[in-house]
């Protein structure tokens, strides 16, 4: 399989077509076509733009080898599997989770803070 043919597995796993998935990663619609066909060569940078969006192991895209989705995939398949989430609740889970700790941080305290103000305005 080639990084073509892989592009198309991940388009086919989220369940996207090759415009939206051009918009997810920031390309012209008929950009995506040509990398699944290798009339157009994939660049690093739309490389990082996959693995980024989709959580995709950036050595299986390049080479094949190893697994698809990065390991704390799995840790959104068990959260699905017991509560449900819709495909916006998955990117942010998976976005969430690749932010550098100190990001993260700093995303709970907003939150924290948005929370208290919410339970406040219901009480």
């Amino acid at each position: 399989m080639n990084i073509g043919e892989r592009i198309k597995k991940i388009r086919e796993a989220e369940n996207l077509s090759q415009r939206s998935l051009a918009e997810k990663i920031n390309v012209a619609g008929g950009t995506v076509a040509q990398f699944e066909t290798g009339v157009r060569n994939v660049k690093d940078i739309h490389i990082a733009a996959i693995c980024h969006e989709f959580n995709i192991n950036e050595n299986w895209l390049r080479t094949g080898e190893g697994e698809m989705f990065n390991a704390y995939n799995s840790i959104v398949d068990e959260i699905n599997a017991e509560i449900g989430l819709d495909e916006d609740d998955k990117a942010i889970i998976r976005a969430y989770i690749s932010l550098p700790r100190d990001t993260r941080k700093a995303i709970k305290g907003l939150m924290r803070a948005f929370i208290t103000e919410t339970k406040e305005s219901y009480e």
